[in-house]
């Protein structure tokens, strides 16, 4: 495709909405059969990979609130009959179906806030766990605990700043929910937040 259209403009002559580019890319290379066949596999992958972020989400949410994290009463709910958190699934599947109120670039964007702010944080913490734990200080450790943290806070950083607008602002509205939830949790960071366990196992058993 990109040997094809190596440019934006040339990318033009063949669909004039980049967000259904390739299925146009797909009939220009093959005709109706391929673009029937290239639409199929694209759709099986989109419906493959929603399923298996609602079902771990739900999960990771369940167990969550199996553990008091979150709210018990709601996010560790088993169905009797289906023994699956019920709750979970449809809280996933409305905030996924909010995607269709905004643009892929802002979709996209929005998931990119938080892959970098995870990232920068991952680098922080490997900096913090080397001042605090760590007892030899040569250069090898240095450079691996210290310089290249920094310098993946600082790509991740300027990324983060590179971001679609509409999506900066979900995000900090989000991340200001969590921030806040957190001070619930731990008595504005008086106590230690809650630990919970990989597992699926019920509460109880």
């Amino acid at each position: 495709m990109q040997s094809l259209f190596p440019s934006l403009a040339s990318l033009k002559e063949v669909s004039q909405d980049i967000t259904s580019a390739s299925p146009n890319i797909a009939l220009y290379i093959g005709g109706n059969l391929f673009q029937a066949i290239f639409l199929s596999g694209a759709l099986t992958a989109c419906i493959a990979s929603g399923l298996a972020a609602q079902t771990s989400a739900s999960r990771l949410l369940y167990a969550m609130g199996r553990d008091g994290i979150l709210f018990k009463k709601a996010f560790s709910y088993i169905h009797p009959r289906m023994k699956t958190p019920v709750f979970n699934l449809i809280l996933t599947a409305i905030l996924a179906a909010s995607g269709l109120f905004i643009s892929l670039y802002t979709a996209t964007s929005l998931i990119n806030f938080g892959a970098f702010t995870s990232f920068a944080f991952v680098n922080l913490s490997v900096i913090f766990y080397y001042f605090r734990k760590e007892k030899s200080h040569t250069i090898t450790s240095i450079i691996g605990y210290v310089v290249i943290p920094i310098i993946g806070f600082i790509f991740n950083g300027y990324l983060w700043f590179k971001l679609d607008h509409s999506a900066m602002m979900i995000g900090l509205v989000w991340m200001a929910i969590g921030l806040t939830f957190l001070l619930y949790v731990t008595k504005f960071f008086t106590k230690a937040p809650p630990e919970f366990h990989f597992d699926e196992s019920v509460a109880g058993h």
